[in-house]
């Protein structure tokens, strides 16, 4: 009995291995879903250059958050000095705040240029009437024109950092005032400002005079050659056998020498 029950399994068994041998044979080859996506291919597109958090393009006005100066970069010149060619850089001044700016707050601005940022000496030159600083005290809603020479090329100029207190503006500064440079065959006139409201007051009623040249000499201890001293203006030569030949009294209230008064 034991027997014919062993031989009566070996049909269904081989039966059921057939079919097992058939599923297997008719099972696709699993894919591979990677293959199947498409192929993408990067979009080239032209990089932007970045100049930084905080740093401002050359054509950007700027509004200082501690006096409410609005700065902003007119024109950019080329200029043949006694020392050499130069750049003169010219901003325009504008008092948005509720308060009068005192012209002496005014900071020495600073150039470098190149990706290492050279520094770039600034022109002294009472010939060019250069630097050509803020003269006079900026009311609410007035305006100034100041002018500062470098010597630099223009071509310097095309990657250039130029920084006014802690305003910093970066690029290339060759396009600013292009069209005022172009549109009339040559190059914008020179801007000649004049005396203001407050140097008429200072002046002690006297009538407007066109800008002078800031006077030459120190106002601490001399050292070295005198310098203009920019953002000064002279109110009157203090004479007597108690002062040294050439002291100055300046209308800020503040004294020194120069050589204006040590010419008398």
């Amino acid at each position: 009995m034991r027997l014919r029950a062993a031989f009566a399994l070996l049909p269904a068994a081989l039966l059921l291995a057939g079919c097992s041998g058939d599923d297997s044979a008719d099972t696709p080859p699993p894919t591979s879903t990677s293959a199947s996506a498409p192929a993408t291919t990067p979009t080239e597109t032209t990089p932007k250059r970045n100049v930084g958090e905080g740093v401002y393009e050359p054509t950007d006005e700027v509004v200082s958050e501690t006096y409410g100066i609005a700065t902003r970069i007119t024109d950019v010149s080329p200029i043949d000095t006694r020392y050499g060619p130069g750049v003169v850089i010219t901003f325009d001044l504008r008092n948005d705040s509720d308060e009068i700016f005192q012209d002496y707050n005014w900071p020495t601005p600073s150039l470098s240029t190149g990706e290492r940022g050279v520094p770039a000496e600034q022109i002294f030159s009472g010939e060019d009437n250069l630097p050509q600083g803020v003269s006079g005290n900026i009311p609410p809603g007035a305006s100034r024109v100041v002018r500062h020479g470098f010597e630099v090329s223009m071509e310097d100029m095309t990657d250039a950092t130029l920084s006014v207190g802690s305003i910093i503006w970066r690029g290339d500064f060759t396009t600013v005032g292009e069209s005022s440079r172009t549109s009339g065959g040559g190059q914008a006139p020179a801007v000649t400002t004049t005396a203001t409201v407050e140097q008429t007051q200072q002046s002690t009623g006297s009538q407007s005079q066109p800008a002078m040249s800031p006077p030459v000499g120190f106002t601490g201890a001399p050292n070295g050659d005198p310098q203009p001293l920019v953002g000064k203006t002279i109110d009157y030569c203090m004479d007597g056998d108690m002062y040294q030949t050439g002291t100055t009294q300046f209308t800020d209230g503040t004294t020194g020498w120069t050589q204006e008064c040590a010419g008398q």
